[in-house]
Formats: C-alpha cells, sequence, structure tokens
C-alpha cells in the first residue's frame, strides 16, 4: 500500500513539474511576433519641476515603437536608437504587466522638484494606457531598470 501511495505522489508530481512548464512556455513571448506591431509601444514623459510646484516650460517626450525604435518625436532631427531583442522584449514585459496588474495604481513617492513621469502603453491596438501616472520615480526598481536600459544606448 505505501509504495502504491509513493507511486501516486510521484506520478502528481510529475504531472504537476509538466504542467508548470507547459503554463510557463504559454507565457513566453516571442520578440519577433512583438514586432509585428505597428505604432508606438511606450511613450515616456518627462517634465522638470521647481520645488514651488510649477512646471518648466519644456516637457521631453520619448517613444518606443513595438519595432523597438527609439526616438524623441519633438526633435527636428530624425535621430533615432534601435533596441536589442532583450531590452524590447524586457520593455514590452513591463508594460504588459503594468497594464494588467495595475502596478503603479496608487504609487507615490514625496518629492517636491526634479522630474516627474508618466508612461502611456499603447496596445496593440493602438489603444491609449496610462501605466504609471505623472509622478516622481526615483526610487521605483522598474521603471529604474527602463531607464538604465536606455541609458546604456545614449551617445
Amino acid at each position: 500500500m505505501k509504495k502504491l501511495i509513493s507511486e501516486c505522489m510521484v506520478l502528481v508530481m510529475a504531472v504537476s513539474l509538466f504542467a508548470c512548464a507547459d503554463a510557463e512556455q504559454a507565457k513566453t513571448v516571442n520578440v519577433e511576433d512583438i514586432k509585428k506591431n505597428d505604432g508606438i509601444m511606450l511613450e515616456i514623459i518627462s517634465t522638470p519641476r521647481m520645488p514651488n510646484g510649477d512646471e518648466e516650460i519644456t516637457k521631453s517626450v520619448l517613444d518606443i515603437t513595438y519595432s523597438g525604435e527609439v526616438y524623441d518625436p519633438d526633435s527636428e532631427d530624425d535621430y533615432s536608437i534601435q533596441l536589442d531583442d532583450e531590452d524590447l522584449l524586457y520593455i514590452y514585459e513591463f508594460c504588459i504587466d503594468a497594464y494588467e496588474n495595475d502596478t503603479f495604481d496608487g504609487y507615490f513617492e514625496d518629492a517636491c522638484d526634479g522630474i516627474t513621469y508618466e508612461f502611456v502603453f499603447y496596445d496593440e491596438d493602438g489603444k491609449e494606457h496610462v501605466i504609471f501616472e505623472d509622478g516622481y520615480c526615483y526610487n521605483n526598481k522598474k521603471i529604474n531598470k527602463i531607464f538604465n536600459k536606455l541609458d546604456k544606448y545614449a551617445e
């Protein structure tokens, strides 16, 4: 009887492992599938703020497309950079997670000056989703990882 119970337990564990592996594999996103989408995936808007809360005159916008191109839509030149597949995939998964899980809902950092950010995700249908609303994010590891990935492409 003990042998039968042990064999059943081993069988259940094996089935569970295969089921978890299949579920994880189903969640894996192919970067080539991401690149098939047209348009902007993520727009990052930065706004310098003064200690009294007044906005500076200029906002900066950075657009990241589904194909991995990063550019400033307000720039007079046509300069852009191309993300590698690993960074594009990370940013895509960041957007999906933030949108689906409301990752930044209620997120707040108490600061009075510096730069505030807004992250706007555009889904595959082009529908706009604000995933981080005009706030400070000095201590947010997920957002800072996005900035670190983009910084490595700076001239």
